[in-house]
């Protein structure tokens, strides 16, 4: 009767276990599920708002350009920000920040270089906010210029030269690049190879600059 007792007392803790297991496992799947969700959620809107511009056409110094088609995927990297999250983030942590438009042609350009380079180093989010947002808001735009500071070579224009990229480490601006490359004067045109290594090579430099070239890996999904 003793040993049946124990056998059953066994058994009852085995499925206890067994029990907890199932209901722990369940709760991970369910946080990770839910995780992915939201965490695509920008990286989707990014992909939207980009796309949706293909090809339309815009006026930059009084002339027609065609945009060029973007084909972004939804796995990108992009994290919004908040108006209230901008200058945080570039006084805080090891970050990568861009600043750009989804209807800006250097932008549009800088885009797939910037993840292709972004891919290579592990790193998985580039916080985003609307250069446009800024150019609009003296305040915010006082703020960021007051950081950046020397970094940036154009101390006297109110407007970013977009894209804007700009590398944090541990809490400091250590590289800082606007623009594409100077050599990208035919805008009817995508950069060239040449040019698309350049900026790449641009972009590597920003990467090597925070956390000995490995980006601090925040894994979204």
């Amino acid at each position: 009767i003793v040993e049946d007792f124990t056998v059953k007392k066994r058994n009852v803790l085995i499925l206890i276990i067994i029990l907890f297991v199932f209901i722990i496992g369940g709760i991970v799947v369910f946080y990770n599920h839910n995780n992915k969700i939201n965490c695509s959620k920008d990286a989707l809107k990014f992909k939207q708002n980009y796309e949706k511009y293909n090809g339309n056409m815009i006026k930059y110094n009084n002339k027609s350009y065609k945009l060029r088609n973007l084909d972004i995927s939804k796995d990108n990297p992009i994290i919004y920000l908040k108006k209230s999250d901008v200058v945080k983030r570039l006084k805080k942590g090891t970050e990568v920040v861009l600043f750009g438009n989804e209807s800006d042609l250097f932008t549009r350009e800088a885009i797939p270089v910037l993840f292709d380079v972004a891919n290579e180093f592990d790193c998985d989010i580039v916080y985003y906010y609307d250069s446009n947002n800024i150019s609009k808001d003296n305040e915010l735009y006082k703020e960021v210029i007051n950081i950046i500071g020397n970094k940036r070579k154009d101390t006297v224009s109110k407007y970013f030269t977009t894209p804007v990229l700009i590398f944090i480490k541990e809490g400091k601006i250590v590289d800082y690049h606007e623009g594409l490359v100077d050599s990208y004067d035919d805008y009817t045109k995508s950069l060239s190879e040449n040019q698309k290594r350049e900026l790449a090579r641009i972009y590597r430099n920003g990467f090597n600059s925070i956390n000995n070239g490995v980006c601090e890996r925040k894994q979204q999904c």
